[in-house]
Parts: structure tokens; sequence; C-alpha cells
């Protein structure tokens, strides 16, 4: 498939470097959110797009609660879940239902 490979750097980024995976999904949904012609990019794209919805929301139910540290930050170690990341899955969420009611 052509277009945005960042479902793959997800992947595999996700059990290794979950932070890096964070930072994918939210730039996607950042984009997805302001680029009307990604959004309609990623509509050929759902499996991947529900899968990294999906990751997310498992790392925000295991991961440490934080409200001081950041996902962006060099010095924490592993995801956090901080207030950023559940609005980000938030987003990417209504994303992925708006895509669904739209296929």
């Amino acid at each position: 498939s052509s277009g945005i490979n960042a479902e793959y750097g997800i992947r595999t980024s996700s059990e290794g470097e979950p932070k890096r995976a964070y930072q994918c999904v939210k730039f996607l949904t950042q984009l997805l959110r302001a680029s009307p012609g990604v959004k309609e990019h990623i509509t050929t794209h759902i499996p991947e797009w529900e899968w990294s919805v999906n990751w997310l929301q498992g790392a925000c139910e295991t991961g440490a609660k934080s409200s001081s540290s950041s996902n962006e930050s060099a010095t924490v170690k592993g995801f956090q879940r901080t207030t950023s990341a559940q609005e980000t899955l938030s987003n990417a969420t209504a994303l992925l239902s708006e895509f669904g009611s739209s296929r």
C-alpha cells in the first residue's frame, strides 16, 4: 500500500519504544484533524488506524499514571498515562468512530 506508513512505525515501536509509538499516534491524530486530504486517505487504511487506536487504549490502561511527566521527555522511561495521552486517545477514538460511520 502507498501513502502514510506510520502504522508500521507504530507497530514496530509499540513493544520496545512505546513512547515513540505514542508520538506517532499523536502526530497522526493531529494531522487527521487538520488535513481533509489525509483524512480522506486514511479511510483506505481503517484497519491499521483501528489497530493504532486499540494499541494506545491498551497503553493508557496499563501505563503509569503521571501528571508531571511527559511522553515527549527523553528522561522519562516507558509510556506515561498523561493528560495529553488521554486526550490523544479520545481524539483518535472519535476519528475512528467518524470513519466507521462514513464507511
